[in-house]
């Protein structure tokens, strides 16, 4: 009897450890991230929001990759998975398919028997497929993190044909998601739950509001930006805030320091002076869509730069940074806690050139993904034994196609092939230029020492 209350006990404590588990995501210096997925992928700036926080939260050399091909389902990324994505040798692939896989158009009011057998057939499919990814991405020592599928918005309120079903349908996806994570002991990122509940409260405030677009699919920038706050806000176990200095002034003693260095400090119940360099910068917020800021705390969570002076006389004080000034605050306000992220400071400005930067980067891959659809998607081939003659032929070739028939997507294919011809011939260039942009954002993201001075402002 005490031996099975010892292996009971045993058995619960280590429940519990594995109820407790948590991920540490250290990313390390060269460590390249993969982003897998299909159009809201391939076409999508939420990886971008990832990018941009890890320069100015960690300054670390990261490779962040957009692998996402518009219309792909699960086979269709196996198919490339060689090609494309293992052959960069990545250390972290994240995940995300299931809009295409569901197939879409076999949801109606009146489902026929045949279409219920193909939703059926086909989350079959996902389910075996997605599992096959993933066994073969761990195959390589690759981390892999799981996204949840985006939401299909069935609201009345938006004119697109509705494929009522879909929805329910996408949250069978995100249900094997997290199996699969409990399974291999993955974490997931769930962006179905957070943008279901983010459009359920809105649509309830102003009933034509989507957290995805007009197509009922594709989130735009505030969906994205939504979907980049869930991600970053899931994966960041630590120094979520920027920096945190707290100093007492009356005591010339600083009382709590996160996340940055402080050297020379003078001060007194009138005035400070030190030298304060921050381990991280503020995140560029300017750079994102301003509505998908509102709808999520992300400067609260995650872009908090505190400056809180104690012990200061009553009256009003001009913080400068580098002998230029920054704010008038009062004592209160020093006390309670300067938002430095919020203020124009040099830090500010640092950080907003490389959301410069980093846009570029998003746009440049963003083109090197059209010529890679045109490939995998239209061409079909996967290899890269065609010269660049023989592939602009190819394109001009299916251009003289297209011209004769009626195809789906025809106008987005005749557009994309257009670019293809346009721009294969610069692959090699955008692929530098990327390399370069990126050797440029670490460089912009190294921290600086920075001068602080608070005085008291004069009366008159």
């Amino acid at each position: 009897m005490i031996m099975k209350q010892k292996i009971t006990h045993l058995l619960s404590f280590f429940l519990l450890v594995i109820s407790t588990v948590t991920y540490a995501h250290n990313f390390k210096k060269n460590d390249k991230i993969v982003f897998i997925g299909n159009s809201i992928t391939h076409a999508g700036s939420y990886h971008n929001v990832l990018r941009t926080f890890l320069a100015t939260r960690y300054q670390k050399d990261i490779t962040v990759l957009n692998k996402g091909i518009s219309g792909d389902v699960t086979d269709q990324v196996l198919a490339r998975l060689e090609v494309d994505i293992l052959i960069e040798k990545p250390t972290v692939a994240f995940v995300m398919l299931g809009m295409n896989d569901v197939q879409r158009n076999t949801y109606t009011d009146t489902p026929t028997a045949w279409q219920l057998k193909q939703q059926q057939d086909a989350l079959a499919r996902y389910k075996k497929q997605t599992e096959k990814l993933v066994n073969l991405l761990l195959d390589q020592k690759i981390e892999v993190i799981l996204f949840t599928p985006t939401i299909f918005d069935e609201s009345p309120s938006i004119q697109k044909a509705n494929n009522k079903g879909v929805n329910a349908a996408l949250g069978k996806c995100r249900d094997h998601v997290k199996s699969m994570a409990s399974k291999y002991t993955l974490e997931v990122v769930d962006f179905y739950s957070i943008m279901s509940e983010v459009n359920t409260d809105q649509q309830a405030k102003a009933p034509d509001f989507t957290i995805v677009g007009a197509d009922r699919i594709h989130p735009g920038a505030t969906g994205h930006f939504v979907m980049g706050y869930q991600l970053v806000n899931t994966i960041t176990k630590d120094n979520r805030e920027v920096a945190n200095l707290t100093i007492n002034a009356k005591k010339e003693k600083v009382t709590a320091n996160l996340n940055c260095s402080i050297k020379n400090l003078t001060a007194s119940n009138k005035s400070v002076a030190f030298q304060l360099e921050e381990n991280s910068l503020p995140f560029p917020i300017k750079y994102f869509d301003q509505k998908g800021v509102a709808l999520v705390p992300f400067k609260e969570n995650l872009n908090q730069e505190t400056l809180r002076i104690e012990g200061l006389k009553k009256g009003e004080y001009t913080l400068k940074i580098d002998n230029q000034e920054i704010g008038i605050f009062t004592n209160d306000a020093f006390a309670n806690g300067i938002q430095l992220a919020e203020l124009a400071t040099p830090q500010l400005r640092q950080a907003e050139k490389i959301g410069q930067l980093s846009k570029e980067i998003m746009r440049l891959q963003n083109k090197i993904r059209d010529l890679r659809m045109v490939d995998y998607t239209i061409f079909k081939i996967y290899d890269s034994k065609m010269t660049i003659e023989e592939r602009k032929a190819l394109a001009t070739k299916k251009l003289e196609e297209y011209n004769d028939m009626s195809i789906s997507w025809h106008k987005y294919f005749t557009k994309l092939l257009k670019e293809y011809v346009k721009n294969i011939d610069n692959e090699g260039t955008m692929k530098t230029d990327i390399q370069n942009i990126r050797q440029l954002v670490f460089k912009v993201a190294k921290p600086i020492p920075h001068n602080y001075s608070i005085g008291k402002v004069m009366v008159q």
